[in-house]
């Protein structure tokens, strides 16, 4: 259950139409050279898995979070914008392995802590998948 998830999530930035948006995608824990000003970075956040008491079935919950990263200066435009793409490819949808996402929300940070030099949003989105 938990490589579907990761399957369906990773799938999208994979995704030439993800790609046609010129904004790379990196796991959280990524520690190579980014060389782009725009960019996210992925956090799968499973919640506990449950059965379903009717068809015995494994359920998971959980959220995605996905730090939008872009220059310093620019303002939460860029950021919003990134918000609204990602949620072209997520809200509301069911993707192949049956992950089911909920609705998303931004939380605008400001300056990273790590590098002044970019401007960070976390947009947040839920999600369930049901299998085993």
């Amino acid at each position: 259950m938990f490589e579907h998830l990761r399957s369906d999530i990773y799938g999208v930035f994979a995704t030439p139409a993800w790609n046609a948006l010129g904004v790379a995608a990196y796991p959280d824990n990524y520690q190579g050279a980014i060389a782009t000003d725009s960019f996210v970075k992925l956090h799968i956040i499973p919640g506990t898995p449950v059965f379903d008491s009717y068809a015995l079935k494994k359920s998971l919950s959980g959220a995605v979070i996905i730090s939008i990263y872009v220059k310093a200066g620019k303002g939460d435009k860029e950021i919003f914008s990134i918000g609204d793409s990602i949620d072209g490819f997520f809200q509301g949808k069911t993707l192949q392995n049956g992950t089911q996402f909920g609705p998303s929300t931004i939380n605008v940070l400001g300056l990273d802590r790590d590098d002044p030099s970019l401007y960070r949003g976390d947009h947040m989105i839920t999600f369930k998948i049901i299998g085993e």
